[in-house]
Order: C-alpha cells, then structure tokens, then sequence
C-alpha cells in the first residue's frame, strides 16, 4: 500500500512570467544536483489576483527526502517549501 508521503513535491521560488522559470529549474538541478538527480522537474502556473506566477516543481520524492532537499536549496538561497502530492 502507498503511504500519504509517497509523492512530495516541493516548489522553489514563485516568480512572474518574466523570468524564465525552465533557467529555475535548472539553477535548483544545479545547487543539489544528487538530491534532484531523479527527480521530476515541471512548472505550474498560479493566477494570484491579476497576475499569474510560475512555480518550478520537482516530484517524485518521500517525505524525508523531499526535506532533506529543501533544507539544502534553502541553504544555497534558494527558497523552497514542501506540498504533500
């Protein structure tokens, strides 16, 4: 059976359509490139009012890993929270 914690997500920096969110991705792959290796990168747009933001996602993690991550973006400045899937 699979637990509530199989799938955890955790989104890096929320940022407006400018800013090209893929170079996110790929700047987060770079800073925990073992914690992030095999783990599935996408983008979700979130409409906030009149605007609309990027959020750049990874999946594929349990809980202890998910947070292990996170904590090592935070450290590497770059901001992070977990979302249970």
């Amino acid at each position: 059976m699979i637990s509530a914690w199989d799938c955890f997500h955790f989104a890096t920096l929320e940022l407006v359509r400018s800013t090209p969110i893929k170079q996110r991705l790929v700047a987060a792959q770079d800073k925990a490139k073992v914690l992030l290796g095999r783990a599935d990168p996408f983008t979700e747009k979130v409409e906030q009012g009149d605007r609309s933001l990027y959020r750049a996602r990874f999946a594929g993690f349990n809980k202890d890993q998910a947070e292990t991550a996170c904590k090592h973006l935070k450290r590497s400045e770059i901001p992070c929270m977990l979302l249970r899937n």
